[in-house]
């Protein structure tokens, strides 16, 4: 606040003219100079009560303005918008602050129409600023975007927020947010992602930036970038909740890439990153089957049958363990989905039982257990067929 009045006080010499249009009495400028200082102290209470002592003379628009523009700064400070509003349009109606000076208190009340929710007034107040001002800073242009991007006047909005984070070395991120939100407003979804990939490699752990740039990427058809961010993400460590991880897996999956699913869902399991539940395990294993990985499949269904006593889980199991040829698992899965009961279809585990016990040349036990899957209408025809196999033999 100090630097603005000085900026005001500067060109004066006390009780003189230095303009026909500009005087100051030595009055005037002694009291708003105390007014100052009280604003410095954050003693606005004491800075309000003088300046609402001071009277400027009737024909000096330009003592007028000065103390106007000064309520302006002071209300502003007590953050009492609409005063500082009403103060700083009367300031710029009477048309006395010399040419810097009147641009300052245009960009100040341009940002509390703004921050009070005027953003048409706003958006007037900084069109007129920018046809003075010649050197616009970064921090100009976003604010002029935000304002454009609140009216859904979007092409000034772009313009405005690139020209700022162009203008900008360090341009700050909030300006990136706001560009990213106008594209996504505007469904201009091609350069949002292009705005995203700026915005992975300049603030590259902020994971918000990699999860919306696949998601943009999906939603332009292109699965194959999408999923390759997320990879990337996991790769620098970004991905850590279930969700994130699982979702990573499914996408995987999705793509027809099941080696890598499995992968990444097995390290999650093993690491505690995902909760070790009977369903994870059992995707594992499905997800292993998948990728034609069958004796990691059976391992995490053997994992998936510890956690929960399932009698469909162990039947799963008797089936994995048929495929590798481990008989003896295939038996004692299938006697503990029986155990447990409720099987959709026990009949199932009964032919694959006895299918193992033939495999294992334990005949007699086979066609006791094919004569037992009879009695299932859903394996009866297989079931006569091995017995009359057998008898044949």
């Amino acid at each position: 606040m100090k630097a603005v009045l000085v900026l005001l006080f500067c060109s004066l010499l006390t009780g003189q003219v230095m303009a026909a249009d500009r005087v100051v009495s030595e009055y005037v400028y002694n009291q708003l100079t105390r007014v100052h200082e009280l604003m410095e102290e954050n003693r606005h209470e004491q800075a309000l009560k003088r300046l609402q002592k001071i009277r400027p003379g009737e024909t000096r628009r330009y003592e007028q303005a000065l103390v106007q523009q000064t309520y302006g700064y002071l209300y502003a400070a007590r953050e009492e918008y609409g005063p500082a509003i009403e103060a700083f349009e009367k300031c710029l109606a009477l048309s006395a602050l010399p040419p810097t000076a009147r641009k300052n208190t245009l960009y100040n009340l341009a940002q509390l129409q703004l921050a009070s929710g005027d953003v048409t007034g706003a958006i007037v107040t900084l069109e007129q600023w920018f046809k003075l001002e010649t050197q616009v800073t970064p921090q100009a242009h976003a604010l002029a975007g935000t304002a454009y991007a609140q009216v859904k006047r979007y092409a000034e909005a772009i313009k405005h927020l690139q020209q700022a984070i162009a203008a900008g070395s360090e341009a700050a991120e909030t300006w990136y947010r706001q560009l990213l939100a106008v594209y996504y407003d505007a469904a201009r979804y091609k350069t949002a992602a292009l705005l995203l990939e700026q915005m992975t490699q300049r603030f590259p752990q902020r994971k918000a930036y990699w999860l919306q740039l696949s998601s943009v990427y999906r939603r332009l058809q292109d699965d194959a970038r999408s999923l390759a961010v997320l990879e990337l993400a996991y790769q620098q460590g970004l991905l850590t909740s279930e969700r994130e991880l699982t979702e990573l897996v499914h996408y995987y999956l999705y793509m027809d890439m099941p080696y890598q699913a499995g992968k990444r869902l097995d390290k999650a399991l093993r690491e505690g990153a995902v909760s070790s539940t009977s369903q994870h395990w059992r995707l594992l294993s499905d997800t292993w089957l998948h990728a034609k990985e069958t004796q990691y499949a059976i391992s995490a269904m053997k994992r998936a049958t510890e956690l929960a006593q399932d009698a469909e889980s162990n039947l799963r199991l008797a089936q994995l363990a048929s495929q590798a040829e481990d008989w003896s698992l295939v038996i004692h899965a299938v006697d503990q989905a029986l155990q447990i009961g409720g099987l959709t279809d026990p009949g199932q585990g009964r032919l694959l039982k006895g299918v193992a016990h033939y495999h294992r040349g334990d005949y007699q036990a086979a066609r006791a257990v094919f004569e037992q899957a009879l009695t299932h209408t859903s394996v009866q025809a297989e079931a006569r067929k091995w017995l009359d196999y057998m008898a044949s033999g």
